[in-house]
């Protein structure tokens, strides 16, 4: 088995030379109900069959190549009810897959930066000879190397002037955005570097105080932009709250949300959500947010605190206390703003204490506590411990039947009114999932597409997550394209990765798609899933800047290699 392993997952190296290669797309988003032409640049792009699309709202109307290799043109319509946001893309082409890449859906028509004749400079980096454009559309550019790019709207008094930035989030380049508003003299009267709403994107939104023109300016935020430093930026008179509150619901419950930090003021809307978290969009003065806001879904009763409960004394609620587990939400609203709340234990409960905020988009750095309630007795705290990011997290076990308190603030005593948590306490449950690995720490999509050439086969080796189980891992693949199988053996529960064969018929049809697989416990009949980490950008002893999560992994059968390997 170890021989036959190396020998395919060499094939599969050796396959990466002669894959079709999709390098960007362009434009790089396009607007609701309309019908877009966009060219799709790379290398070996010959024979495109199909553009796999990971979310509904794309309808792809025809592909048509270059006679060189390097671009496709593609029409696509958008659905007037697509997804504002981000669609995943891959190109399959008979010769294999492509990398992900992304394409952005909008609210509005794009408008190009103006360059010169000659396409070598830009028309508009200086604050006395802006580019003129009307409100309410979005504008893609490049921020090139110590580059400003200047934008002029004419507004009127009490109109709201918002503007929001996807430039990190485009995947291409590390391209840290700054953006500011400005008045006719040249005063700033709002500016935004990063937002933990949007991490290293930008937005940000003012009250017009004045009828006149007003210039939005966007650059690289230390001036180190370059050709590929491209962006999106919307322009006009939008909502752009930076929180939500309650920040989760459960399954199918209807309930009213606060959206928060919006220009004008808190907005609401009532939602009767689904059974898996989503981006919340508002509607005001019928125009929406271009990004939502993050909402959890989870079956966990919850609370929403109620003021006053600032201290130990005041922990809410101060009669009948729900038992674990049980959620809480609520906002550090205040500088050193402190929150507690009290639940009730049962001895020998092994409970984990896990904050939803940085997860959610806020800007809490979380720090929890947990105390007896009977004399303010410290048991144990916790300030940053979930994959890297600052939101707490502690697993403790129950040393005695009775009520406890529990005590939230911000690690570095900050608040505001877009401070807004999630505390969820809930038993140890066991679960299970797993992943196919980066290949490559700079290259991380390498290998990540699974096209088996026909008569021929090919490896993958997914790791395998366990928390709070030891078990052995049964592997379910879907119905895939009829010419393929796959093979898979039990993995025993002390190996934490395991080798999945795909195998292709010699007459085989050339096809292929996205397809979800799960794995399973034998024994308990526990289910996982197959999830897939795509990292778009991605720097040394920094982590990924910007990731595209997914259950959905990319298989296809194609054209006979031209090579074959016999090992003796």
């Amino acid at each position: 088995m170890a021989r036959t392993l190396l020998l395919f997952l060499f094939s599969s190296i050796l396959a990466h030379g002669f894959s079709p290669e999709l390098s960007r797309v362009e434009p790089r988003g396009g607007r609701v109900g309309s019908e877009v032409q966009i060219q799709l640049y790379g290398s070996r792009l010959n024979d495109p069959q199909e553009l796999l699309l990971y979310n509904k709202g794309l309808t792809v109307k025809s592909l048509i190549p270059s006679k060189d290799g390097k671009s496709v043109k593609a029409i696509i319509a958008i659905a007037s009810d697509a997804p504002l946001g981000e669609h995943p893309m891959r190109l399959r082409c008979k010769s294999g897959l492509t990398y992900m890449r992304t394409f952005w859906v909008g609210q509005f028509p794009t408008v190009m930066e103006a360059r010169s004749e000659d396409n070598k400079r830009d028309l508009n980096d200086t604050f006395k000879e802006p580019q003129k454009i009307d409100l309410n559309v979005t504008v893609q550019g490049v921020a090139d190397r110590e580059d400003d790019d200047y934008y002029q709207v004419q507004c009127e008094k009490g109109q709201r002037l918002s503007v929001e930035v996807e430039a990190m989030r485009l995947g291409r380049v590390m391209f840290d955005p700054y953006v500011a508003i400005l008045d006719e003299d040249r005063f700033e009267l709002a500016v935004n570097d990063d937002s933990p709403l949007l991490k290293r994107d930008c937005a940000t939104s003012i009250i017009v105080p004045e009828d006149g023109p007003y210039t939005v300016v966007i650059r690289e935020s230390s001036y180190e932009g370059n050709s590929s430093s491209q962006y999106r930026l919307h322009i006009g008179n939008f909502p752009r709250p930076r929180a939500i509150f309650p920040p989760a619901a459960k399954p199918g419950e209807e309930i009213e949300f606060t959206f928060i930090g919006d220009s004008k003021g808190n907005l609401k809307k009532k939602i009767k959500v689904g059974h898996q978290a989503f981006s919340a969009f508002i509607e005001d003065g019928g125009l929406i947010s271009p990004s939502g806001n993050s909402v959890h879904i989870s079956p966990l009763d919850y609370l929403n605190e109620i003021e006053p409960n600032e201290t130990f004394k005041q922990a809410y609620p101060l009669k009948n206390p729900p038992k674990a587990p049980v959620a809480f939400h609520g906002i550090l609203s205040n500088k050193d703003d402190k929150d507690w709340f009290r639940f009730q234990a049962k001895k020998g409960e092994k409970l984990r204490f896990q904050v939803l905020a940085r997860q959610l988009r806020s800007p809490l750095d979380s720090l929890i506590s947990i105390r007896q309630a009977s004399d303010n007795k410290y048991l144990i705290a916790n300030d940053d411990q979930t994959g890297g990011i600052p939101d707490s997290r502690l697993d403790y076990e129950i040393p005695a039947d009775g009520n406890y308190v529990l005590e939230v603030r911000d690690q570095l005593k900050r608040g505001g009114p877009d401070f807004v948590y999630r505390i969820e306490i809930q038993n140890r449950a066991p679960s299970i999932s797993a992943t196919i690995p980066k290949a490559d720490r700079v290259d991380t999509q390498k290998h990540k597409m699974i096209h088996v050439p026909r008569g021929n086969r090919l490896a993958i080796v997914p790791n395998i997550a366990r928390s709070n189980i030891g078990c052995d891992i049964n592997f379910h693949a879907p119905d895939l394209p009829e010419g393929i199988s796959v093979k898979s053996h039990t993995v025993p529960r002390s190996l934490s990765s395991f080798p999945i064969l795909f195998e292709a018929k010699a007459d085989a049809s050339i096809e292929g798609g996205l397809y979800s697989f799960e794995i399973e416990d034998p024994k308990t009949k526990l289910k996982g899933p197959f999830t897939e980490k795509i990292s778009h950008l991605y720097v040394n002893n920094q982590g990924d800047y910007h990731i595209t999560n997914t259950d959905k992994l990319s298989v296809a059968i194609i054209e006979e290699a031209p090579f074959h390997l016999e090992l003796f």
